[in-house]
């Protein structure tokens, strides 16, 4: 099992102190490391106590040379996605424009509104190399399982729940439906020449 826990300094800037704890057992009964998801290559380790909730769930990432050990993906509120190995060390680690506000604690009634970030794996094609979709306050990113940041487009309202994965115009490529905060939006995936496009190709308004 592997989670996330972002630490703040004491000025509560919550990236300088982001860690990424596995634990092994149920419940845990062993750390089994601690990365840092900061942009740093480093193992970290800090006692200071945890921010107001600031990371995505992560996503498991199966390895392209064979093996059966499963890396995992993690982003952060300033954007920044990091890829720890099973060993916990940092593979790659990359910032993105695909910010966030960081929310409160869980159960807090005083807590603002906030967007739902998250990361998503999909298969663009079958056989395709996966791509790692990561939901922002106001933009989405698709990345390589490599860290390249291979399309950026605007979100006309922030999510409010994952997206869903799905060919809706029946091109044979994935896209990807995403809840927001005044309706769902269609982001379609789109090959050119050299890249991969995002485009928004429909927006359903929200029926209060």
């Amino acid at each position: 099992d592997g989670g996330a826990a972002p630490r703040a300094a004491d000025d509560g800037e919550p990236e300088r102190y982001c860690t990424a704890v596995a634990t092994s057992g149920l419940p845990a009964r062993e750390v089994l490391w601690e990365a840092n998801l900061c942009g740093g290559r480093e193992a970290v380790r800090s006692s200071r106590a945890q921010p107001p909730h600031d990371a995505t769930a992560p996503v498991a990432l199966r390895r392209r040379d064979g093996s059966r050990k499963l890396d995992a993906v993690f982003a952060v509120a300033s954007g920044r996605v990091t890829c720890v190995g099973a060993d916990g060390r940092v593979a790659w680690s990359v910032a993105t424009e695909a910010g966030w506000r960081a929310t409160h604690a869980a159960g807090d009634a005083d807590a603002p509104a906030a967007p739902f970030a998250s990361l998503t794996l999909l298969e663009p094609a079958a056989g395709a190399d996966p791509l790692i979709a990561l939901l922002g306050e106001k933009r989405a990113v698709l990345l390589s399982t490599d860290g390249a940041i291979v399309a950026t487009t605007e979100l006309p309202a922030w999510p409010v729940a994952p997206p869903t994965v799905a060919d809706f115009d029946g091109d044979g490529i994935a896209d990807l439906v995403v809840p927001t905060r005044s309706g769902h939006v269609g982001l379609r995936l789109e090959p050119s020449a050299a890249s991969l496009l995002v485009q928004i190709v429909f927006g359903v308004a929200a029926v209060g």
